[in-house]
């Protein structure tokens, strides 16, 4: 069945009683029974996707709208012929991430003095429509320089006094995160999360630099090694910007901060790393 309201604008009514308004034939608005019968009746699981659009605008398929079309209308859905959600991309389920930030690690009061990388892979569910989970594997290049005072010298002091350390550190970075969805439309979000990440050291190095480097005394002018894990060591902080690209697709921008809950590495120190990861993200049950 059929009414026109004027020429741009028209309302069909399903077999099952389904109401759906078009307007210039591009969008069609759902009615409020329509969200109802979705969130209530046996499809829900099928189109889950579907039960937070109340008052959302979608795409519509031309062919969609012509009274020819008698079928009902959870017929039409389950044929996959009427209509895509607008923000399909940002729906409940899991997704993969690739990110890469540049590196920018200091002990307080320090200098940074060169820049390191993190490259890692994510994994996000999203539990609905605003909050998510994610963790996953950063391989994390860290450069860094200390002070006599911010370093746990274990060795007697030689005479000769130390002035710096230079630190290279290769480690994993394991993050347990939680993020919240600011604002939200159809291509984009504004975001903030919040977590912990568990750092395991794969290879250190120390450089001592002293005021007399040739002074017989010095027993140790550097150390290499690993001293392995550090689990929950480190408090994660960052906001961020996601916006599709592709239907698949899409790119997120993040400046973080990583600030110290407990002291790491062979200097026991308290490090801080600031910097902003690059992403692209791909949904892993997106359905069409």
């Amino acid at each position: 069945n059929e009414k026109r309201t004027n020429s741009k604008e028209k309302t069909v009514v399903f077999d099952d009683g389904f109401e759906v308004k078009s307007v210039d034939n591009q969008l069609v608005v759902i009615s409020p029974a329509l969200v109802e019968n979705i969130e209530n009746n046996n499809f829900k699981n099928q189109f889950s996707q579907l039960t937070s659009i109340k008052n959302k605008a979608f795409n519509l398929n031309p062919a969609f709208i012509q009274p020819s079309i008698k079928q009902p209308l959870s017929t039409i859905l389950e044929n996959k012929l009427s209509i895509t959600p607008s923000a399909s991309q940002f729906r409940k389920g899991l997704a993969v991430r690739l990110a890469y930030s540049p590196d920018l690690s200091v002990i307080f009061g320090d200098k940074i003095e060169k820049i390191g990388r993190n490259i890692g892979v994510f994994a996000e569910y999203r539990i609905n429509n605003r909050w998510s989970v994610n963790t996953g594997v950063i391989r994390s290049m860290k450069y860094y320089d200390a002070y006599p005072e911010d370093y746990s010298w274990i060795w007697k002091m030689p005479e000769t006094p130390l002035l710096e350390i230079n630190a290279t550190c290769d480690m994993l970075d394991i993050p347990l995160n939680i993020r919240y969805d600011i604002t939200q439309n159809s291509t984009s979000r504004i975001f903030a999360s919040a977590g912990f990440t568990s750092y395991v050291m794969l290879k250190e190095k120390y450089k001592y630099n002293y005021a007399n480097n040739y002074d017989p005394s010095i027993k140790w002018k550097e150390w290499e090694g690993s001293t392995g894990a550090y689990p929950f060591s480190i408090s994660n902080l960052s906001v961020g910007y996601e916006r599709q690209i592709f239907r698949k697709v899409s790119l997120q921008v993040e400046p973080f901060v990583k600030i110290p809950l407990g002291q790491v590495g062979f200097g026991k120190v308290r490090l801080v790393t600031t910097g902003v990861f690059f992403s692209a993200k791909y949904p892993l049950t997106f359905k069409k």
